[in-house]
């Protein structure tokens, strides 16, 4: 899949259960917005790494909450729980 198609859509046919599980405290939370770094930093490309790492300590200070999945694998992973 290309980035011009992630710009339209993310597919989630079926995301990693710690996706699932991070969609489901922002839903209990009434979170309208949730970033997942994995699905919004390009993971393989160095450039946009370092042009979005410079705004995520703008992302976290100003989030309601942050969730971090320390202890998953990867993100295919066995969720936050």
């Amino acid at each position: 899949m290309n980035i011009e198609n992630l710009r339209r859509c993310i597919p989630l046919g079926s995301p990693p259960q710690t996706f699932v599980d991070a969609i489901e405290v922002a839903r209990v939370l009434f979170v309208r917005y949730l970033w997942i770094d994995a699905l919004l930093i390009l993971q393989d490309s160095n450039d946009d790494w370092q042009a979005e790492s410079t705004n995520m300590g703008k992302v976290y200070q100003n989030g309601l909450c942050n969730l971090a999945a320390t202890g998953a694998a990867a993100t295919n992973g066995s969720g936050l729980f």
